[in-house]
């Protein structure tokens, strides 16, 4: 990378001599990375290109480990063919889970990132709000599995293993799933959080009111529940790309509400 505004900088989480040191695999997710020398290989034998030109959504991977959704665009510079331009920000328009609930539409949901084996690759920062799941947990259960884990040692999934894989990776929704790891979840203290509310505090004190209301909803929604009661809807979607030589697959976890923890919800909102 030769070059990289502020704004990009601070949504990677790196430092500008970090990124310039670096190649743009970095802000990649690992099975995108792995594969990127197909994808140039591929433009420089076609031309083609499904990012070139035109806006499409895709995950980032941050210096903390955390994946994002953004939505990024590669511009070919007319003067000089060697060199890409790439636009990208934050994208949150993405509705993995179809309902008719207002509340539920905008209701914040996990990613997670698979193999084509169900092999968990990364974990978004909202897993935490949504399944109690941050990097220290998340790094911890790799250690204790051998430095490698399954989407089944996260969440337990009725029915025969084959079939769950197939037909979970051909999209099919599965509900009331209930996790694993409640023994082994470490608190992070919200330290994202605090930074957010720190950045913006001496400035806007009308944001940092919000960030407050928000946290704490989100916190008092999840402590709410016993562990017992907690389930949560998983749906995958798989990107192919190279005419399928690529399988990317993409887990979406939400924690479904009761009709008393929606209320609450309610409520809250209407003091953001």
């Amino acid at each position: 990378m030769r070059f990289i505004n502020k704004k990009a900088q601070e949504l990677s989480l790196y430092t500008q001599d970090e990124l310039k040191q670096s190649k743009i695999n970095i802000l990649m997710p690992q099975i995108i990375a792995e594969n990127h020398h197909k994808f140039v290989k591929h433009f420089m034998e076609t031309g083609k290109s499904s990012i070139i030109s035109k806006p499409k959504p895709l995950l980032m991977k941050q210096k903390d480990g955390h994946i994002v959704h953004i939505k990024a665009q590669v511009l070919l510079n007319s003067n000089n063919f060697t060199q890409l331009s790439i636009t990208f920000f934050p994208y949150e328009d993405h509705k993995p889970f179809e309902t008719e609930d207002d509340v539920l539409r905008k209701q914040e949901y996990g990613i997670l990132t698979i193999d084509q084996n169900l092999k968990v690759m990364e974990i978004s920062q909202s897993c935490y709000h949504i399944c109690g799941l941050n990097q220290k947990t998340f790094r911890k259960i790799v250690e204790d599995s051998i430095n490698f884990i399954y989407l089944q040692d996260l969440f337990h999934f009725e029915g025969d293993s084959f079939f769950f894989q197939n037909e979970f990776l051909n999209g099919k929704l599965f509900e009331k799933v209930t996790r694993k790891y409640d023994d082994q979840i470490q608190d992070d203290n919200d330290e994202e959080d605090f930074k957010i509310l720190k950045k913006h505090q001496s400035s806007n004190l009308k944001l940092q009111i919000q960030v407050q209301l928000l946290q704490s909803a989100n916190l008092s929604t999840y402590n709410d529940m016993d562990s017992s009661e907690l389930n949560f809807s998983l749906i995958c979607e798989v990107e192919s790309l190279l005419d399928g030589e690529v399988k990317f697959p993409i887990v979406y976890i939400k924690r479904n509400q009761n009709n008393e923890m929606r209320s609450r919800q309610i409520e809250r909102e209407k003091l953001l």
